[in-house]
């Protein structure tokens, strides 16, 4: 035992090191423990009530984590025995017990990288050389476990042990008292998957290349000369803040198709985050066609786009002014295909007071 004890003191020395905080959830670990076996209770299991010497024991088990607290543990134990009377047959005999169980595990207390651990669990136990007086050398019965121990996390994956595990083990009816085991153990488990940790939340970096004073992000204007007062949005007073609605029209029709209104709903959220915004809503042609007839064409384009602003999206009718300008702002050549498509278009031009 005082050996244990010095293993135990160098375990908590190396305890002190460890910082880290770990989730242990859906995790799996494999584990060994070592120790000793120390029998209570009865004497009655051979002839001349020899008792039973503190020997060796040793466990390996499967582990599995439900969450932060609960788990599940497949164990197999093998306990040692010894008579203490070394007369003939005793000192002919090497009595043992294999286990195999199933415990659910309990954290109690966790804290960054300990915690108190209780198990309780039923298995399968089987005697071996126990009974000078009976011809069958084994002996088959049920057993229950309960365990007790301190665990740390040396590592993300490492976790050492200091545990007392209890056993009650069924020696059939034939036998007056169970054999009772108590089993000091040092336990190490390691864990294969990876370890949850708490990430502090780090702050966003915040861009602002023209020095405006309005993130990169939220700026309408990037380039505006230091030092001139901007807007919330990144654009003066001067500066003329165009945004293309990607709005297409069949010929010759002026309704809004419902496959083209995201940069409308993103045009809507824009007016509702800068409220001191107002907008002309501009309609353009191709120069395809009879002028005014493109004229009214585009002034009917922009008044359904205004329309759909204020119905569908709720953006206030005073904020929204429609306005066509047929063929007269073309932006590309009227003479391709390309740009003649690139000349049907529907601009918000932005302007504020602020």
């Amino acid at each position: 035992m005082k050996y244990m004890m010095a293993l135990g003191i160098l375990f908590a020395g190396v305890f002190s090191h460890a910082e880290e905080t770990y989730d242990l959830t859906g995790r799996w670990g494999a584990g060994l423990g070592v120790g000793m076996t120390s029998v209570l209770g009865s004497d009655a299991f051979t002839e001349g009530n020899s008792e039973l010497d503190s020997t060796f024991a040793a466990s390996l088990w499967l582990r599995y984590h439900f969450s932060k607290r609960l788990g599940v543990e497949f164990t197999y134990s093998r306990f040692s025995f010894a008579f203490a009377d070394k007369a003939p047959p005793m000192v002919d005999m090497d009595p043992s017990a294999t286990m195999l169980d199933v415990s659910l595990a309990y954290r109690a207390f966790p804290t960054k990288v300990y915690h108190i651990l209780m198990q309780v669990g039923l298995g399968y136990v089987r005697f071996s050389d126990f009974d000078i007086n009976n011809l069958r050398d084994k002996r088959d019965d049920l057993a229950l476990k309960g365990r007790v121990g301190f665990e740390y996390m040396l590592t993300p994956h490492m976790m050492a042990a200091i545990q007392a595990d209890y056993y009650k083990l069924n020696y059939g009816s034939s036998t007056p008292d169970d054999l009772q085991v108590i089993a000091p153990m040092l336990g190490l488990t390691y864990y294969f998957n990876n370890h949850k940790k708490v990430i502090a939340p780090v702050a966003p970096v915040v861009v602002d290349a023209d020095g405006d004073g309005v993130a990169d992000a939220d700026d309408k204007c990037p380039g505006t000369p230091a030092g001139q007062a901007v807007n919330g949005f990144g654009c003066a007073q001067t500066e003329k803040l165009e945004i293309t609605l990607n709005v297409q029209f069949a010929p010759g029709k002026a309704e809004v198709d419902p496959k083209f209104t995201a940069d409308l709903e993103k045009f809507a959220e824009f007016l509702t985050k800068y409220p001191e915004t107002k907008a002309e809503i501009e309609g353009h042609t191709d120069n395809t066609g009879a002028e005014k007839l493109n004229f009214r064409i585009s002034q009917k384009r922009a008044e359904s786009v205004r329309k759909y602003l204020i119905n569908n999206l709720k953006v206030d009718q005073t904020r929204v002014t429609p306005k066509g300008y047929g063929p007269s702002q073309p932006v590309a050549d009227n003479t391709t295909p390309e740009g003649r498509e690139k000349n049907r278009r529907v601009v918000a031009h932005v302007k504020t007071d602020k």
